[in-house]
Parts: C-alpha cells; sequence; structure tokens
C-alpha cells in the first residue's frame, strides 16, 4: 500500500523556517509548519504526541529549530538544542523517513583554517557549535544515509526584524547611527540570502542526497565592504567608529564547491543583489 507523503518542517515559525514554508506553500508542496506552539521539543512526550499521527505516512523532515547563538550562547541553550534533536532522534526509527535536512552551522569549524570545507576540522568553539556537533552526530548514528548537514553562514534577509548582522547594519546606518568596527573592517565575511535557503531546500526535495555541505555563497567580502555597498543603497555617509575587541576570527572564507558540484544549475545570490532586496523592502 502507497503512503501518502507530507514534509514536517521544525522550526516553521521561525525567520529561517518560515520563508521556507512560503516557498513550500507557492509550490504546492504539502508540509506542516511546526513551532513552539505546535511542540516544545525538549519535552518528549509532545514530541511522541506530535509524531504519532504520521506513522503511516512516508515523510521528509526539515530541522530547523534551535535557540540561536545571538540569543543565549550557554550550557543551558547548548542542553536544551541537543534535547530537541534527541527526542526527535529517538522516535524517527518508528516512521518511514524518505529524508532529514538538519541545519547546521559553520560554528563547528576551527577558527583558525584559512578556508572552511566539509572536510575541515572542527572544534568546539563555543556551546552552540558543541550543541551542532552533537546535533549532527545524534542523528547520523540514527538515520545514516537518509541525512543531509546544511552547515550555514549568518542569514540574512527581509523580515529578519533587523536581528542579523546585514540587517543590524542597514538599520543603524538608516538611522544615521555610528557602525562601530574592528580591524578597520578589514575582516572577511561570507553571508547567505534567506531565498537561498528556501531554494536549496527545494532542489533537496526533488533530489535528496546525503553528506554533509556547506550552504554559502562561496564569496568572502570584507566588512568594510558590506558597509559601503549598504550605504550606496541608502545614499547615506557611514559613521564609522574603531573599537577595540579580542575577536581573532578575522577571516572566514567558505567553500561551496561541493554543493555546487552537486546541484550544478544553482546560483546563490550576491550579496550586492541580496543588500539591494531588503533595503527595497524599507522603501
Amino acid at each position: 500500500m502507497k503512503r501518502d507523503k507530507v514534509t514536517l518542517l521544525f522550526g516553521g515559525s521561525g525567520f529561517v523556517g518560515s520563508n521556507i514554508s512560503k516557498a513550500f506553500t507557492s509550490n504546492s508542496i504539502r508540509h506542516l509548519a511546526i513551532g513552539t506552539k505546535e511542540c516544545d521539543l525538549t519535552k518528549k512526550e509532545e514530541v511522541v504526541q506530535l509524531l504519532d499521527p504520521f506513522k503511516n505516512y512516508e515523510l521528509d523532515i526539515i530541522f530547523t529549530s534551535s535557540i540561536v547563538r545571538k540569543k543565549e550562547d550557554s550550557k543551558k541553550s547548548q542542553i536544551s538544542n541537543v534535547s530537541m534533536v534527541k527526542n526527535l532522534a529517538e522516535l524517527v526509527k518508528d516512521l518511514e523517513i524518505n529524508s532529514f535536512i538538519f541545519f547546521s552551522s559553520i560554528d563547528v569549524y576551527h577558527h583558525d583554517m584559512n578556508e572552511f570545507s566539509e572536510t575541515s576540522q572542527t572544534k568546539n568553539n563555543s556551546p552552540y557549535a558543541i550543541s551542532k556537533m552533537e546535533s549532527e552526530k545524534i542523528l547520523h548514528d540514527a538515520l545514516r544515509d537518509k541525512l543531509t548537514i546544511l552547515r550555514m553562514p549568518g542569514v540574512y534577509g527581509p523580515n529578519d526584524k533587523f536581528n542579523s548582522v546585514i540587517g543590524h547594519l542597514i538599520n543603524i546606518m538608516n538611522n544615521k547611527q555610528k557602525v562601530e568596527i574592528t580591524n578597520k573592517g578589514m575582516q572577511t565575511r561570507d553571508y547567505l540570502f534567506v531565498d537561498d535557503i528556501s531554494r536549496a531546500v527545494l532542489s533537496l526535495r526533488k533530489g535528496p542526497c546525503s553528506g554533509i555541505f556547506n550552504l554559502s555563497t562561496g564569496n568572502s567580502i570584507k566588512l568594510i565592504e558590506i558597509i559601503d555597498i549598504i550605504a550606496s543603497n541608502l545614499k547615506v555617509t557611514p559613521k564609522l567608529e574603531e573599537v577595540n575587541s579580542d575577536t581573532t576570527q578575522k577571516f572566514i572564507n567558505i567553500s561551496n564547491k561541493k554543493f555546487l558540484n552537486t546541484f550544478s544549475e544553482f546560483n546563490f545570490t550576491p550579496i550586492e543583489s541580496g543588500i539591494r532586496k531588503y533595503i527595497d523592502t524599507l522603501i
């Protein structure tokens, strides 16, 4: 007997998850967006209750749920993030899983690397990074070749409520406030436009591919250049203020070759275009 198919989108009420949900709706993909109101993933009994009606379905699962580093980066948040994944992983053995996409972070990589590739050394850089590393292992042990792990940098785009680095810079510059910089803004960064995530997930649904993938533009850019792009689009002159910082991570370069080799027709949004699209929504 052929099973009905449905996609369960955990974290569906968050910035990234809600964007994926909109893309699914636009493409007539049957899915259930699950936020904290629908299920507290740290409570196993609630996860059991949620999943029980889906035992006779073929499931694609997308997991974006997380206490993000900016909100809280502590031992407590680490435990909560891992428990959410552990509770779900313990129950998937009783389900028909077609694919499982887990959203991880480039924070797991050793910060001293010149370039982050999927085979780069990982390191316990923070409680948040530890939670992602532990979650990756838990899910790999439970799902093996049905698991896709996406390691991503910071994400930005419309409706991020100015919580992203790009959004924060746009907001303070639009309000003619000072922009605090370190290292004269020479550190390189690679930020991901939120629509690219939705398109990547759609590509993975059409052609599921297990393993670890960096999801990034692959083009690092100096922070001062990002500031200049924002200033140009806002038509303002940025007010820069050099501040002291103990940061040691001056450069971030992320390889996306593995993803592009797998999905050769995929194009990432250049940061110039992403910033312009973001600012256009504010006008």
